[in-house]
């Protein structure tokens, strides 16, 4: 099963499991489950290893599940996939999971800033008639952002963050070396159940 199908699959689990743990009693309850999902840019600026072409930045999408395990602390698990312009078939995925802080704010602010530490790996496939790689590698991600609410169950997030992965370069696919950091921003809808 390829990572994005595993990612909306794992979306859907989640949901299902959050409807099954609702309340039908009167009484209002705190949303405890976010999915969330929306556009993302992964920034890299890196010389390939022959030096023949740039790795170019790349825009993708990327989901994710976030439930809270008690206030303000969540865990998150979130999926990103790249596909990469100027490689036949090239996609580069990050995969994440960790705590994230919520900061405490009033009721009556729209924006929730928060952070958060994410730790997976990472990985990037291209096969052409010239280019053939399979990498996969340990990642990290430290990410920050807000949180604007639109009504009590809707809300924009966006997130910047250091991503950081071991991925070693590979003189046929030029992929980035080990230690490169990327930068990346995201733009999501979140559901909250």
């Amino acid at each position: 099963m390829s990572i994005p199908k595993l990612g909306i699959l794992l979306l859907l689990l989640a949901g299902a499991f959050a409807a099954s743990q609702a309340q039908t009693g009167k009484t209002p309850r705190k949303q405890d489950f976010d999915v969330f999902g929306g556009y993302s840019y992964l920034y890299l600026n890196i010389v390939s290893s022959g030096g023949a072409e740039s790795i170019p930045s790349g825009s993708g999408f990327n989901a994710g599940v976030d439930g809270r395990i008690y206030r303000p602390f969540s865990l998150v698990g979130q999926v990103s996939v790249f596909p990469t312009s100027g490689y036949s078939n090239a996609i580069g995925t990050t995969f994440v999971f960790g705590p994230r802080y919520s900061f405490p704010v009033p009721n009556s602010f729209k924006f929730r800033p928060f952070a958060g530490v994410l730790i997976g790996g990472s990985t990037y496939t291209a096969s052409s008639h010239y280019v053939y790689g399979n990498n996969l590698s340990f990642a990290y991600d430290l990410q920050g952002g807000l949180d604007y609410r639109l009504t009590p169950r809707f809300a924009i997030r966006g997130t910047g963050a250091y991503v950081h992965s071991t991925l070693q370069s590979n003189a046929e696919s030029g992929f980035a070396p080990s230690g490169y950091p990327r930068a990346q921003f995201d733009i999501d809808l979140v559901y909250r159940f």
